[in-house]
């Protein structure tokens, strides 16, 4: 669906000179992209808004989707396929942190977060073989996750020192579900490079 409407933008900026024929396939990508990204962060709001968690959900999501863009991870083949492993990731998370990683304790919530922040940019960045990293790519991904992770890292630690753990544990939810996505991404792909 978000691929239609995506072409049928594109197609009409086309039709009306505002892009060239050239640029078609640009500019649906670029409206994919955005119109994919939107409908998920609506989701999350909803989801926030229903389990009474709007400010998490909303910080989860930010910190998701910029990790995700430098790090990678698993990418599913269709976009049907790709929006119903999203929306469920997202779901589950947003739930996790209403249930599960607000009743844990600060120390382990503190161990947790540093055992991404110390194994995602080791497994970053997963490219996929449709779209394989350059090893220039791969060593300026790992950097930024590693400043990523540095950086959110100590808001964190600060964020747990004053015990706000409604934006702790959406920060540590994010790196714990994209640390998971990477690891299975890679292992995917490993396993897909076989075949």
């Amino acid at each position: 669906m978000i691929n239609n409407i995506s072409e049928f933008i594109a197609q009409k900026w086309v039709d009306k000179n505002i892009i060239s024929e050239e640029d078609y396939e640009l500019y649906h990508y670029g409206w994919f992209v955005v119109l994919s990204d939107l409908w998920l962060f609506i989701f999350t709001l909803i989801i926030g808004v229903i389990f009474d968690i709007t400010l998490s959900s909303i910080v989860f999501f930010v910190v998701f989707f910029l990790i995700r863009r430098f790090a990678g991870g698993f990418h599913a083949k269709t976009e049907l396929h790709c929006q119903i492993i999203s929306l469920s990731f997202l779901f589950f998370s947003i739930a996790a942190i209403k249930y599960v990683f607000i009743n844990i304790d600060n120390v382990y919530l503190f161990i947790i977060h540093l055992i991404c922040v110390i194994v995602l940019p080791l497994v970053s960045p997963a490219d996929t073989p449709q779209k394989p990293l350059s090893l220039n790519e791969k060593i300026q991904f790992k950097r930024i996750i590693g400043c990523i992770g540095v950086a959110l890292f100590i808001v964190n630690c600060v964020l747990l020192y004053f015990n706000i753990k409604f934006l702790s544990t959406a920060i540590i939810c994010a790196f714990v579900l994209e640390t998971i996505l990477v690891i299975f991404g890679r292992l995917l792909n490993c396993k897909l490079a076989e075949n």
